[in-house]
């Protein structure tokens, strides 16, 4: 994406994810960084996922109780692929878990605290890129191997789909390294 391109999904019920799921994708901020608050994914009045300040991961989402967020507060470098998890289980209390690079990292509460509730299904459809009103929020950077999954992943999952795929996002990674005898 170059600060002005996306994609747009048309509405499927297979984008509503309300009580379970996961969104996975490869991200890298260009070495300039991030110029503002950038959309990855918008679905707008159901869930989000953003690069807030050039540096967090934010996942935004429509409960029946409000509007919430979580993130990812620690730094991102710029120039270095990440591998994003983020899983949403509505029957847990905290009810996301964030991963970077195949494992579970620690999360903030952004907007009051997620409760154990379904997001709300919109007939809106998935922006890819840029927020759902086209107004702004471009992606400068890049996205790669975008999955939404209607379930939780599992943490073994998440590991493996990470290296699975770390190969093609790194430069001192070969394909042994991806497939060693610890893979999954």
């Amino acid at each position: 994406f170059d600060g002005d391109g996306y994609l747009k999904v048309d509405d499927d019920n297979s984008l509503d994810i309300t009580s379970n799921g996961t969104w996975e994708f490869w991200l890298k901020i260009p070495p300039q960084g991030m110029s503002a608050d950038q959309f990855l994914l918008d679905k707008q009045g159901s869930y989000s996922v953003k690069v807030q300040n050039n540096e967090t991961v934010i996942f935004g989402s429509t409960q029946s109780s409000g509007v919430r967020s979580s993130g990812y507060n620690t730094p991102l470098v710029v120039d270095k692929w990440y591998h994003v998890a983020i899983t949403f289980d509505s029957s847990t209390t905290s009810g996301f878990t964030f991963y970077i690079d195949g494992e579970s990292v620690p999360i903030s509460q952004g907007s009051g605290n997620m409760p154990a509730e379904p997001l709300i299904a919109t007939a809106n459809p998935l922006h890819i890129g840029t927020q759902n009103d086209l107004t702004n929020d471009f992606v400068d950077g890049k996205l790669d191997d975008i999955k939404i999954y209607n379930r939780v992943l599992s943490a073994d999952e998440v590991k493996k789909n990470y290296r699975a795929t770390k190969s093609k996002h790194t430069s001192t990674s070969n394909w042994s390294d991806d497939f060693s005898s610890s893979f999954i």
